[in-house]
């Protein structure tokens, strides 16, 4: 039996591979509304590089759980700078890239290493939606949407899932295996909106596929203790050599639960609204970078997106990580209403970014005198979207196998890397790993 906690797409695809392997994977998420991580955060698309993933999206495309999509991509000029098409930007880059690789290659400099990928988010390209464009890897979004992907994933596998639970710790069993502790609220007539229920449960082995890094530190700082408590009681005439070894392994292992507790995340918003048709019908593109704006950083027609069925008008807008964290720091984030009031700015103040970046196209609908303000404007936070800071190691995973413990996510591979298309299939190769 293995506890794999967190329900994004780096646990879902690690319990996928476990489940396959022939073990007994139990997939436990804090989704009060579901699994899905990012995926129902708000991420808008998937896309990969690496072969592995390549095939299995395209398995899940026979599946019917994810399809193509195809549209008008690019990028949005934040100035009324008007729509430059993904196309034209890739031949532009590869002919900026094959020059500078010939200019490389006269210098007799052949070593030089490509320049680092720009962050994910607020990088003027939204998770390299436009970079790593090409016609060769498809751009691909659920069905009937990438909110329902992992769930589809895990009943088509049968995974075993447990919702609404929130992992507290880890304890390492001397036998083998952990004891983790969940906590979960119940509701009835006889608990009056609910009871809080902490339990505990043996698991043979633990995965760890969250974003939150201070939760790994605690579970490899378990592992730590264990070892030293180990070596205080060796007792025979090996005794200086095997502490020489131990002292060896807790000092990494130490390390690690230090760099883990350092990882740290960015939020955004995910904003969904409805234009009026005919304004949305002079708009000529699909989904964008919008690299020159403060607020809004990708836009896309959800009409547009295969499996939804949606009128035309309505729209999703990814706000920067600096705008939502600039919110953020406004309110109290464990205050349910001023987490309503947030909300409250996000949609206003995103609703008037967006009409501000249509307003060059009002001149192509009939009516001068056309509304531009959206309606029906629902802002989601995301509070974990991108990695901030992570490990920066060349491994997508963390296995620690004489204690069966494994760590998954985004934040473990050094970011800068451009062997992957977004962060989402870093995290998704991750999960593929440590399963």
């Amino acid at each position: 039996r293995v506890a794999v906690i967190g329900g994004g797409i780096a646990g879902t695809l690690c319990s996928l591979v476990l489940k396959t392997r022939g073990l007994a994977p139990t997939l436990i998420d804090q989704g009060k509304h579901g699994m899905g991580g990012r995926l129902r955060g708000g991420a808008q698309f998937f896309r990969a590089l690496d072969p592995r993933l390549v095939g299995l999206l395209q398995k899940l495309e026979e599946e019917g759980l994810v399809a193509p999509w195809k549209g008008r991509f690019g990028l949005l000029g934040s100035a009324k700078g008007g729509f430059l098409p993904a196309e034209v930007v890739s031949r532009n880059t590869a002919a900026l890239r094959k020059k500078e690789q010939q200019q490389q290659s006269s210098d007799g400099n052949n070593t030089t290493s490509p320049p680092p990928m720009p962050p994910p988010s607020d990088g003027g390209d939204f998770c390299r939606f436009v970079d790593a464009y090409s016609e060769q890897h498809a751009t691909y979004t659920g069905v009937p949407n990438l909110t329902e992907l992992c769930p589809n994933i895990c009943r088509r596998g049968g995974v075993e899932t447990i919702s609404n639970a929130t992992y507290v710790g880890a304890t390492p069993v001397s036998e083998g295996g952990w004891t983790i502790q969940v906590k979960t609220t119940t509701e009835g007539a006889e608990t009056e909106g609910g009871e809080t229920v902490t339990e505990e449960a043996h698991f043979d082995a633990l995965v760890l596929a969250t974003h939150k890094g201070d939760l790994a530190s605690q579970a490899v700082q378990a592992i730590v203790n264990n070892e030293l408590a180990a070596a205080r009681d060796i007792n025979d005439e090996n005794k200086q050599e095997k502490t020489e070894q131990s002292t060896l392994v807790t000092n990494r292992l130490t390390e690690i639960a230090q760099n883990l507790q350092r990882v740290s995340s960015l939020p955004v918003y995910s904003v969904k609204m409805r234009f009026p048709t005919e304004l949305s019908h002079a708009v000529p593109m699909d989904a964008v970078s919008i690299p020159g704006s403060p607020i809004v950083q990708f836009l896309a027609r959800q009409s547009s997106q295969a499996g939804i069925v949606e009128d035309e008008g309505y729209w999703t807008a990814i706000t920067t990580a600096q705008y939502a964290s600039s919110v953020l720091d406004q309110y109290n984030r464990d205050d349910k209403n001023d987490m309503a009031s947030a909300n409250q700015q996000v949609c206003q103040e995103v609703s008037d970014e967006v009409t501000r970046l249509f307003s060059q196209y009002r001149a192509d609908t009939n009516d001068p005198n056309d509304q531009l303000q959206p309606q029906h404007v629902t802002a989601k936070r995301w509070g974990a979207a991108f990695c901030q800071q992570g490990l920066q190691l060349q491994e997508v995973s963390i296995l620690l196998g004489p204690w069966r413990l494994g760590i998954c996510g985004d934040f473990i591979r050094d970011l800068s890397s451009s062997d992957y298309a977004m962060p989402l299939e870093l995290a998704a190769l991750s999960g593929l790993e440590c399963g």
